[in-house]
C-alpha cells in the first residue's frame, strides 16, 4: 500500500503519494517527481516503468557562479487555533479554499455546497502588537485581490450563494479594481469594521459558524452573520528558506523578516553584497504582477554582471597595520561580509582582509581596540585632520 501524506500543494485539502505528476501547476519540465522523504523504496513503480532508478542518492554540487538571484518565496500565515474561530468546523483559510477548488472543482463543506460564505480579511496582516505575541504589522498586498478573485469565481459557480466580505479596508489597486466592481454587481456585501471597536468574533452555534461584527457602514450596528463557511483571508510571511539563505549569504532583512534591498527606488533588487539580487516575495509581500516585474529586474541585473565578465571593486577598503594588530578577532565577528579572517604571522595571530569581499563599510574600524584596522583613503588620522580643518575654517 503506497504511503500517503497531506498534499501541501492543495494546502492539505487532499492527500498524495511519494510520486507526484506534476507536483503542481506550472511545473517545468512536466515530468514526475519523487518525494524521497516519503518513498519507502518498495520498488512497485520500477515494475511499470524502466525510467525510475531508486538507487540514486542526493548529491552536493559545487557551482562557481558570477551572480545569485534569491527567489525563495513566502509561506502563508497559519492562524493559531481559535483565532477567528480557526479549528472549528466550517472555518478554513483562503489557501485551503483555493486548494479545494483546484482539486475538486467545487466547494463542498460537510457534504454539501454552502449557501452563505463570510470572508474575514487581514488575518495575519496589519496586526497590533500584543505583549508576548508576534505581530505582522505590514499589509500583505495580495490578500484582498485574491479573496475578491475567489469570491467572484464562487459566485459564478454557485449562483444562489450569499457572500459577505468582513474588511478593515479593501485594497484592490490598479486593474484589480475591476474585481471589486464585479463583486458589487454580483450582490456581494461589504461589511467594514473598525479595529478600535473590536475585531470580528467567530462562534459556533447549532452546527453553524456565526460571525459577530460592528459595521461602520451602518452606523456601527452590531451584526450577526450565521453562515455555512468562514474563510480567513491570511497574509504572507517570510518562508523558512528565506530566513536560512539570509543567514548563509549575510543578506540584510527588514523588521518584517523579508530580504532588504539597498534602495527601494534607485536599487530595488540589489543587496549590500555585489552579485546577489532578490526577487519576488522573498523581498516583500506582493502579487503576481509585481513579482514578475522584480524577477525581470533581478534577471537583467544578473545578466548585465555576468555578460560583462568582470567587476570593478571599490578602492576604499580596509587594511591591517600588522605592527599594531593584537588579533582580538572583534573585527572578524563584526564584519557583515565575511571579509576578515585571522591568520598566523611569524608565530602570532593577525587579522587579514580579503579586499575582493570588503565593501569599505567601516564597521571593523569602529570595534578595533588597537586602531590597527583602517580604511584606505579614510584613515582615522585623515578624518581627524578634516575635522580640525573644518573647525579652523569657522574660526
Amino acid at each position: 500500500m503506497p504511503r500517503k501524506t497531506r498534499d501541501e500543494f492543495s494546502y492539505g485539502v487532499s492527500e498524495r503519494t511519494a510520486i507526484m505528476f506534476p507536483p503542481f501547476n506550472g511545473t517545468y519540465p512536466e515530468i514526475p517527481a519523487i518525494d524521497m522523504a516519503l518513498c519507502d523504496k518498495c520498488g512497485l513503480c520500477t515494475k511499470v516503468s524502466d525510467k525510475i532508478d531508486l538507487s540514486q542518492e542526493p548529491q552536493i554540487v559545487h557551482l562557481k557562479v558570477g551572480a545569485i538571484v534569491v527567489a525563495t518565496g513566502f509561506k502563508p500565515y497559519k492562524p493559531e487555533k481559535g483565532e477567528y474561530g480557526y479549528g472549528l468546523p466550517g472555518v478554513i483559510t483562503l489557501q485551503e479554499l483555493v486548494g479545494m477548488i483546484n482539486k475538486y472543482g467545487d466547494v463542498v463543506i460537510n457534504g454539501r455546497r454552502p449557501r452563505s460564505i463570510a470572508f474575514i480579511y487581514c488575518v495575519g496582516s496589519r496586526q497590533r502588537r500584543v505583549e508576548g505575541r508576534k505581530a505582522n504589522e505590514y499589509c500583505s498586498r495580495y490578500c484582498c485581490i485574491a479573496a475578491l478573485d475567489v469570491a467572484v469565481a464562487i459566485k459564478e459557480l454557485l449562483k444562489d450563494v450569499k457572500i459577505y466580505h468582513v474588511v478593515r479596508d479593501v485594497r484592490s489597486y490598479g486593474i484589480n479594481e475591476l474585481l471589486f466592481e464585479e463583486a458589487g454587481r454580483q450582490g456581494q456585501v461589504i461589511i467594514k469594521y473598525d479595529v478600535d471597536e473590536g475585531e470580528p468574533q467567530v462562534t459556533y452555534i447549532n452546527g453553524k459558524p456565526i460571525v459577530k461584527v460592528k459595521d461602520v457602514l451602518t452606523e456601527h450596528m452590531e451584526l450577526e452573520l450565521p453562515v455555512d463557511l468562514v474563510v480567513l483571508v491570511t497574509g504572507m510571511e517570510p518562508s523558512d528558506g528565506t530566513v536560512n539563505i539570509a543567514e548563509k549569504l549575510k543578506i540584510s532583512r527588514g523588521t518584517d523578516g523579508f530580504l532588504q534591498e539597498v534602495h527601494p527606488k534607485l536599487r530595488p533588487v540589489e543587496t549590500m553584497l555585489s552579485g546577489i539580487f532578490i526577487a519576488g516575495t522573498a523581498q516583500a509581500p506582493r502579487g503576481v504582477g509585481e513579482t514578475l516585474a522584480s524577477a525581470s529586474a533581478a534577471a537583467a541585473k544578473a545578466m548585465s554582471l555576468v555578460l560583462k565578465g568582470y567587476t570593478e571593486l571599490e578602492p576604499f577598503v580596509a587594511f591591517v597595520d600588522q605592527d599594531r594588530c593584537r588579533g582580538s578577532g572583534l573585527c572578524v565577528s563584526e564584519c557583515p561580509y565575511g571579509a576578515i579572517v585571522i591568520k598566523e604571522y611569524a608565530g602570532s595571530k593577525k587579522a587579514w582582509v580579503n579586499e575582493a569581499l570588503c565593501k569599505g563599510c567601516g564597521a571593523c574600524v569602529a570595534v578595533c581596540p588597537s586602531g590597527a584596522i583602517q580604511l584606505r583613503g579614510l584613515r582615522n588620522v585623515q578624518i581627524e585632520d578634516m575635522i580640525r580643518a573644518a573647525g579652523g575654517a569657522h574660526d
